[in-house]
């Protein structure tokens, strides 16, 4: 499994300092292009072969909620 220790930032936070949808999908976007370039993928390389990833679909589900600058992996 790949794992990345990722902090959660004040513009991640809702109202009820709870962390929003969108910074969870974000944060995902960004492990997902860590993991491509860790394994010989970086954007430079997806340029060159003339390809790039496509993501159909990202879902996210919770199971504990994420305070301002908590880490989580």
């Amino acid at each position: 499994m790949y794992t990345k220790t990722l902090y959660a930032g004040w513009a991640d936070m809702d109202f009820n300092s709870h962390m929003k949808n969108t910074a969870y999908l974000d944060k995902a976007a960004d492990v997902r292009q860590m993991f491509l370039i860790e394994n010989g993928f970086p954007v430079e390389e997806f340029l060159h072969l003339r390809i790039g990833p496509v993501i159909m679909k990202d879902r996210s589900s919770t199971s504990r909620r994420w305070g301002c600058s908590k880490k989580s992996r």
